[in-house]
């Protein structure tokens, strides 16, 4: 899930975004969380609460102490993205007063096109580079998972394994429980007993998938027009290898 931050007091501005967001989640199947704040001591008190990706703020209604909030919130957290929206009148005017990066300025007047991009770099980064985590309970007690890093999991006995780029974990967590916090744009139950991760899959042959390091997860027949449908999507539909 992506989950937007809008600032700003103007309902129309918010509604023109909110179309363009909605737009893009309907044409690209992500789900998007949008909540929208109305002073800047609000979303600085809510941001790490609802674990906000992005915020998107007219800059031309914003005073320097709301400025200065917001950068606190880049202070501390540095993957959060945070976009300004200014007219040329207006960027000349903050300049002086507040220090803005140029990639992190829109333009108005805002454009589908322009939302669309920054959100598919977004998207990259939280999902594709992987800076979402998983925090799970294991017999050394809680490990740390990027989701890149886990290249698939099976249930074994009253177990599961992770298998990871570093080696594998053990944990008593049920294969349902866990396949509730992986996300779907980049894992998929391809069987009753194993969740594969997509960014490691390379072939798929008779009753397997192919992973990195050449290992072989099965999958079930009613569950391969899935797994290629995801992983299409993934892959931005590259061809994918498969056997006849």
């Amino acid at each position: 899930m992506i989950k937007i931050a809008l600032y700003d007091e103007n309902s129309k501005y918010n509604t023109k975004i909110k179309n363009f967001i909605e737009r893009y989640r309907k044409e690209n199947s992500i789900e998007i969380e949008i909540v929208c704040y109305y002073n800047a001591m609000q979303l600085l008190l809510d941001y790490r609460r609802r674990k906000i990706d992005i915020i998107f703020l007219d800059a031309k209604r914003m005073d320097l102490d709301e400025f200065e909030l917001v950068e606190k919130i880049k202070e501390c957290d540095s993957d959060i993205k945070i976009m300004f929206c200014y007219s040329h009148y207006t960027v000349a005017t903050i300049s002086k007063r507040f220090p803005i990066e140029e990639k992190d300025l829109l333009l108005k007047p805002l454009s589908y096109k322009k939302i669309e991009s920054i959100l598919n770099q977004v998207y990259k980064m939280k999902f594709v580079n992987g800076k979402e985590k998983l925090f799970l309970k294991c017999q050394d007690g809680i490990v740390e998972l990027r989701f890149l890093d886990i290249i698939y999991v099976h249930a074994e006995d009253k177990k599961i394994v992770i298998h990871t780029k570093s080696g594998r974990l053990e944990s008593s967590q049920k294969l349902e429980n866990l396949e509730k916090k992986l996300d779907e744009e980049l894992f998929y139950r391809c069987h009753k007993n194993y969740i594969i991760n997509y960014k490691y899959a390379f072939a798929l042959r008779t009753g397997n998938i192919m992973l990195m390091r050449l290992e072989a997860v099965p999958y079930d027949k009613n569950k391969r027009k899935g797994f290629l449908k995801g992983l299409a999507k993934y892959m931005g539909n590259v061809v994918f290898a498969e056997d006849m």
